[in-house]
């Protein structure tokens, strides 16, 4: 990851949906990016709707997340905020967004108001 990165999205103001976010797809946030939305779509309302778009520019790739539920939405955000986690622990298989999860959970909390 790069070291001074602290957010892996930027909000869109979205056209196809109420919200939107976008991020580059590269080999140095893959692997954070899948562990951040693992945690943010598991918790989201059961059936979801979500658009996934990309686009590649040589070997460049952005991804554009779209959907109307506020509370996907709000759990991309709350992740989001959390530092980006670094690749060595990803690659050990830990998900440091799942931990935090489950943390909030102990202690009576959510991702989500």
């Amino acid at each position: 990851m790069q070291p001074n990165q602290t957010h892996l999205f930027r909000e869109l103001k979205a056209k196809k949906a109420k919200f939107g976010f976008e991020s580059s797809l590269g080999t140095h946030n893959f692997m954070a990016l899948s562990a951040l939305l693992q945690v943010a779509l598991r918790g989201a309302v059961p059936n979801v709707d979500f658009k996934l778009d990309s686009n590649s520019y040589g070997s460049h790739t952005d991804i554009k997340i779209y959907t109307d539920h506020a509370n996907l939405a709000e759990r991309i955000r709350v992740l989001d905020a959390l530092p980006v986690p670094d690749m060595v622990l990803l690659l050990k298989g830990k998900n440091p967004y799942d931990e935090h999860e489950r943390r909030l959970l102990a202690s009576g909390n959510t991702l989500t108001p």
